[in-house]
């Protein structure tokens, strides 16, 4: 058997994204931890690390990191009716470039590739029916770890708003940093990887998980970070730029 050794912060170092920005002058930014990750506070800059397995007795098979591909048919050219589907939420072209959206013919998606480092590690499709005939789909397909991906947009600040869908976090990050779940699931290791980047966090999921919102808070507490909830009869992305605004000033969040 291997001798387990905790997931702990063990020091600190300079951050190399925040270094060539000029940042990061305490060489302080970046947490290293006991299975060797990595992980920026301030610009959330992540390198993986390799558990050193110590009083190993035999041989065991190491996972290789899946490659991750973007379907074989992707292309720039989204269909009006998928570009329709974003406007509703009032995401716009720019959006679409920035976020490198792309859209699958043969899925019937519109895929939201995700990028750490400048490497594809993960990717959602959401569907969008185009052909009257097409057959119906599950509204979201993931490839890749996405469940353990945090994936910081707009987070300049020490503030950040937990949401469940890569839609509201655009969307939210037009006006302060915000991370999304990719669902409504977080386990614990991540949420020691998000108390290191954010000093406070609003967790803001869909009107059903009002339960795993209060749920959440209450472990970020216990970490002792400042976490509080907003509770909306609405999904974040279904709220106006406005009422996202209103919303967060009166939680005194940190534009």
């Amino acid at each position: 058997m291997a001798k387990r050794t905790e997931n702990t912060l063990v020091s600190k170092e300079q951050c190399p994204r925040c270094a060539e920005q000029g940042k990061d002058n305490h060489q302080d930014n970046l947490g290293v931890y006991s299975d060797g990750h990595r992980y920026c506070f301030s610009c959330g800059y992540y390198k993986a690390g390799t558990l050193k397995l110590e009083y190993m007795t035999k041989k065991e098979e190491v996972k290789q990191k899946e490659i991750i591909y973007l379907p074989s048919d992707i292309t720039t050219t989204i269909p009006y009716k998928a570009k329709e589907w974003l406007f509703q939420y009032e995401l716009n072209e720019l959006d679409i470039k920035r976020n490198v959206l792309q859209w699958s013919p043969s899925f019937e998606r519109l895929i939201f590739p995700i990028f750490v480092e400048g490497e594809l590690i993960a990717y959602q499709g959401r569907y969008i029916k185009t052909e009257p005939n097409s057959l119906e789909r599950n509204k979201w397909f993931s490839k890749g770890d996405i469940h353990d991906i945090i994936y910081p947009i707009n987070v300049n600040s020490r503030s950040a708003v937990l949401v469940e869908d890569i839609v509201s976090a655009i969307k939210v990050g037009h006006i302060t940093g915000a991370i999304p779940l990719f669902g409504s699931n977080l386990n614990i290791t991540m949420m020691h990887r998000l108390k290191y980047l954010v000093d406070k966090l609003v967790i803001w999921l869909d009107p059903d998980k009002r339960t795993e919102s209060i749920k959440f808070a209450r472990a970020f507490h216990t970490l002792g970070v400042d976490c509080l909830v907003v509770l909306s009869e609405k999904d974040p992305k279904e709220h106006t730029y406005k009422e996202i605004t209103e919303i967060l000033i009166d939680k005194n969040v940190v534009f």
